[in-house]
């Protein structure tokens, strides 16, 4: 298990804060399934480090920075994002960045009810 779901107290939360947002996201992580939990520290890793790249190839320096590219593609960031989004797809709201990144497939599945929520 990665170390902040080892190190994990019930009880806390996770928060995270849109640059243009003034609601605070609080998602608490004691009542969820390990796996969920899992998919909210993997999605907080990604959106951190979408907050220190903008313009355009951003999908490209984030998937380098997090070691996740493939001949200089981000297609293993892709997948892995369009992974928890298909399981998960309500805990988008909590991450502006990759929501704005991934907005085109996010919009066309929820468009689609692609995921029957």
């Amino acid at each position: 298990l990665p170390k902040e779901i080892q190190e994990f107290i019930p009880g806390t939360s996770f928060q995270s804060q849109g640059d243009n947002s003034p609601q605070l996201f609080d998602i608490k992580m004691d009542d969820r399934p390990l796996e969920e939990q899992e998919a909210i520290l993997v999605l907080s890793r990604i959106e951190e480090v979408f907050k220190q790249y903008e313009g355009s190839g951003v999908k490209k320096k984030v998937a380098a920075a997090l070691d996740l590219d493939k001949d200089g593609k981000s297609d293993n960031l892709n997948y892995k994002i369009t992974t928890v989004y298909n399981k998960y797809p309500h805990l988008f709201s909590a991450f502006p960045k990759i929501s704005s990144a991934y907005k085109k497939y996010i919009t066309n599945n929820i468009s689609e009810n692609k995921f029957g929520k």
